[in-house]
């Protein structure tokens, strides 16, 4: 990794913290797989698993068709990088997880907040900056079991994600 883009992606995960690290969500339009999975029954929306919506939102080729992009497209715009970003390929900031946790993260809780009537919680804007300095450091440690789950359902990052109970356990 080159110094000068080292400092570039370093910039843009603290970016993240600046742009969103005081607020929930970052405004959000609705994608088409979220305006899809709202308007599937209850019962198949239950069914419907948080890697099978990444995975099939990830892949279209228009960033405003994915809400994991769009977030991306938001915070890359408001950060003065958003044409550049688009250009080379939203999807492949994802490949580093000081920005895959907490994009990861933002999407796991609205999925949940859809699929199984989850509630937003007051811990989100801490959560949130908890994914960005743990996909730093490359380990999650935490006491909240909802957060360790959350982590642990996004699909591929290399992350070593510990529950407080299971830390122990190793030890």
């Amino acid at each position: 990794m080159t110094t000068r883009f080292g400092r570039s992606l370093c910039c843009l995960a603290c970016g993240l913290l600046t742009v969103y690290g005081t607020s929930t969500y970052p405004p959000l339009q609705m994608s088409t797989t979220s305006h899809r999975l709202l308007q599937l029954s209850k019962d198949t929306r239950k069914d419907f698993t948080f890697a099978q919506y990444w995975q099939e939102t990830l892949n279209f080729s228009d960033y405003r068709k994915s809400l994991p992009q769009l977030i991306l497209s938001d915070l890359a715009d408001k950060l003065g990088v958003g044409d550049s970003c688009r250009t080379k390929g939203l999807v492949n900031l994802l490949a580093f997880p000081t920005i895959l946790l907490p994009i990861g993260y933002w999407t796991h809780s609205w999925f949940g907040q859809v699929t199984k009537g989850s509630k937003e919680k007051s811990s989100v804007a801490f959560d949130f900056r908890y994914c960005i300095l743990a996909g730093a450091v490359g380990c999650f440690v935490t006491r909240d079991e909802d957060l360790t789950d959350a982590i642990k359902e996004i699909p591929g990052h290399n992350v070593t994600v510990f529950s407080m109970p299971e830390l122990i356990h190793e030890l």
